[in-house]
């Protein structure tokens, strides 16, 4: 079958390959590497056709959100544009005979007098990895990044978020002492095209399916259902301020808490990362139009045969007809057509997702203090505090809730 919807297939941290059985070579890479840091914007330019070439030459198909021009973007709003920027670039660069076969996308924050070491593309990136070359992802090459980082560096902690099972850092980061302090899971759908579109559709429930015939048919009542999709076009620049404008008011109607989609930088981004043909990053927009009025826009990113569906919005007159189920039908028949074999739901696991596919990817945020002030750090904020205010931003009963919401209102209008 194309889909699997009634089978669990999670790819767990316990069955990740070392890092020599991943990239299929021995441990004898690494020495040799020379490195540097990449902190400016004309170095991070400078190095745009060498990234380039690693992601499309190297790249692994998840990591769909570490290209050159997807991260320009970021760092061009939330960094280079921003008035108050938060983070510093800190990009490490590993080059063999010149050759750069190694890029960490990383950035210094400055919070609470420490100072913190994470991946580029937070909030808007979904996953943190590392670009390599096969021969340059050995332990050796790990162990001497890592040793140039501390060194050069010297940030009080290391926290990576949003590491995948799979992802080419995760092995090395448990061999060099980091420990996870979350998890969570992305669920994903496959796609089989070799099949024909009857085929796929028969995997999933005749319920289902007759459930959004029905709701198509009522829309259909209203006008003419039609589904668009927009990338590297100016003119949808408006769609998308209207995706994330609805997003917004669903969270607040909800009183959700949302901290990437309520930053101000968050529609500038995607703004840019759909609308600039200079820089394109595979960003697109699907629509579903009725009467040609937008009921349901999903703002992903598409990168050869992966497909990742960041933001889904729709709008609440027509909740009743499911209206983003119907999108995301709509969706996967195109995918299908186009030869992608991954619809990427994202983390996390939520009970809608879990509706269209039961195959997900384990993720995890890990850590790792190397000073007194990242120990505490760690111990107090990422182990006791985050994980509180977690569980209070997904408690509607909370006292607490309210004051955390309105929180996060006014740094949403900074």
């Amino acid at each position: 079958m194309a889909l699997s919807p009634n089978r669990t297939q999670v790819a767990a941290f316990a069955s990740t390959p070392s890092v020599s059985q991943a990239v299929g070579g021995p441990d004898t890479a690494g020495a040799s590497l020379a490195f540097d840091l990449v902190t400016s914007q004309l170095a991070f330019d400078a190095l745009a056709a060498d990234w380039r070439k690693l992601h499309a030459e190297h790249g692994l198909p998840h990591q769909i959100f570490l290209s050159y021009n997807w991260l320009w973007h970021w760092a061009n709003v939330f960094i280079w544009q921003a008035p108050r920027p938060q983070s510093e670039l800190a990009v490490l660069v590993g080059r063999d005979a010149g050759c750069v076969v190694m890029i960490w996308p990383l950035v210094i924050t400055r919070t609470l007098g420490l100072s913190v070491l994470s991946w580029m593309g937070e909030p808007v990136n979904q996953y943190g990895d590392v670009l390599a070359t096969d021969a340059a992802a050995s332990p050796a090459s790990f162990t001497a990044a890592w040793a140039f980082i501390a060194k050069r560096l010297a940030p009080d902690i290391i926290h990576f978020r949003k590491v995948r099972a799979d992802a080419r850092i995760a092995a090395p980061l448990t061999a060099l002492d980091c420990t996870i302090t979350e998890t969570a899971a992305a669920p994903f759908i496959g796609i089989d095209p070799s099949i024909d579109l009857a085929a796929f559709e028969a995997g999933f429930s005749a319920k289902d399916r007759k459930n959004r015939r029905r709701h198509r048919k009522r829309l259909a009542e209203r006008g003419e259902v039609v589904h668009e999709t927009y990338s590297g076009c100016p003119s949808a620049a408006a769609a998308v301020a209207r995706t994330i404008a609805l997003k917004r008011d669903w969270l607040r109607q909800r009183e959700l808490v949302s901290a990437a989609v309520m930053a101000p930088q968050f529609e500038t981004f995607f703004h840019d990362a759909l609308c600039d043909t200079e820089r394109p990053t595979g960003c697109e927009l699907s629509m579903l139009l009725v009467a040609g009025r937008p009921a349901a826009m999903t703002i992903g990113i598409r990168n050869g045969t992966y497909y990742a569906a960041h933001l889904t919005s729709y709008d609440p007159e027509l909740e009743a007809y499911s209206p983003g189920s119907l999108l995301l039908e709509g969706n996967l028949r195109r995918l299908h057509r186009l030869g992608v074999t991954t619809h990427d739901l994202l983390a996390p696991a939520f009970p809608y997702k879990l509706h269209w596919t039961q195959t997900s990817v384990a993720i995890a945020d890990y850590a790792r203090s190397l000073t007194v002030r990242g120990r505490l750090y760690r111990s107090v904020y990422l182990s006791r505090l985050r994980p509180q205010l977690r569980r209070i931003a997904d408690d509607h009963s909370s006292p607490w809730k309210q004051l955390l919401f309105r929180a996060m209102q006014l740094r949403g209008r900074q």
